[in-house]
């Protein structure tokens, strides 16, 4: 997410989910929930908002990963609270690295990251996307859409958004997920927030 004193908020997402039997989604048919820990219960950070408008990369073809990605304007701002934070964007360097999964209780959980030292990974990346590898010992699968948070300096960043086709769900017994690479779109987000 990036945010602004003067802004609602930003998110970014796959571009792809925002496509729904053939059809682009409109924004008035889009709500995003923060804070959201549970598929079966609430808690008292959830918070639902509507979406004002969202934008689709212009390079964007629903046939490759390459520019799967979108920008969520939200219609109000967004209160930070122990259970919805921000999350910074731009560094390349860190120390660690997790995304997330529904497990079966419906429980989201985190899920480490490795980014490098595997041979499945080897010319999985495009100009945009990277790969990541999960270990053989994670019995979740992570999100489709989902992100990767990469901590820095003890500061959070957004480092990637889950590449993958949600209408080819399945077990996953490949530890390995492709990302889109936020770090390689800074420009075009910026160019919303101006």
């Amino acid at each position: 997410m990036l945010m602004g004193s003067s802004i609602t908020i930003l998110s970014k997402y796959t571009a792809r989910c925002l496509k729904y039997s053939g059809t682009w989604t409109k924004s008035d048919d889009l709500l995003i929930l923060l804070g959201k820990t549970s598929l079966h219960s609430m808690n008292e950070y959830e918070k639902v908002i509507k979406v004002k408008k969202h934008i689709i990369h212009e390079n964007y073809t629903i046939d490759g990963s390459e520019n799967d990605i979108a920008i969520i304007i939200l219609e109000e701002p967004v209160v930070f609270i122990e259970g919805i934070q921000p999350a910074c964007i731009g560094f390349e360097d860190y120390e660690e690295s997790l995304t997330t999964g529904w497990a079966a209780d419906g429980d989201l959980t985190p899920i480490s990251l490795y980014t490098d030292g595997n041979e499945k990974c080897i010319g999985s990346n495009g100009n945009s996307t990277y790969c990541a590898v999960y270990g053989n010992d994670i019995g979740v699968c992570p999100s489709y859409g989902g992100i990767h948070a990469a901590r820095h300096a003890n500061t959070w960043h957004l480092h990637g958004i889950r590449y993958a086709d949600p209408s080819d769900r399945g077990p996953c017994f490949d530890n390995t997920v492709i990302y889109t690479d936020i770090n390689s779109y800074i420009d075009w987000i910026v160019k919303y927030i101006n």
